[in-house]
């Protein structure tokens, strides 16, 4: 199993918990930029047949030959991903507009620390926002 198949796996697992039996994780791509940290855009279809836009920040993984986690740690860039998440709720409850954080993503799953927001659609590159 490939790693891009093990977190399709851990992410279908999760949008099972939060949206129900039935749900599915679709058009998982990783984004470019980020050189510290992964991003990544997916669907989840509901059983419902509603989808639900998200986004997933974490750390880069390494996996051995085999498909597990190895334990060569990434290297820490700033704040964990988890404080990145608590941060970004805390900023929603000052009022500051940012997208919803659905849930989290810890290593005892398979994967590195990570957390998965509602997708919002516009720009996010500071040049191109200038520019514009």
């Amino acid at each position: 199993m490939s790693s891009d198949d093990q977190l399709v796996e851990i992410l279908k697992d999760r949008a099972v918990e939060i949206y129900g039996r039935g749900s599915a994780v679709e058009n998982l791509v990783r984004l470019s930029g980020g050189a510290s940290r992964e991003t990544w855009s997916f669907d989840v279809r509901t059983a419902e047949d509603d989808s639900v836009p998200l986004i997933l920040k974490r750390d880069p993984v390494y996996y051995d030959a085999s498909g597990v986690l190895t334990s060569e740690e990434p290297i820490q860039v700033g704040v964990s991903r988890i404080t990145e998440g608590r941060l970004m709720e805390q900023a929603a409850v000052a009022g500051v507009p940012v997208p919803e954080v659905v849930f989290y993503l810890t290593a005892d799953e398979n994967t590195s620390e990570g957390f998965v927001t509602r997708r919002l659609e516009g720009e996010a590159l500071g040049l191109r926002i200038i520019r514009d």
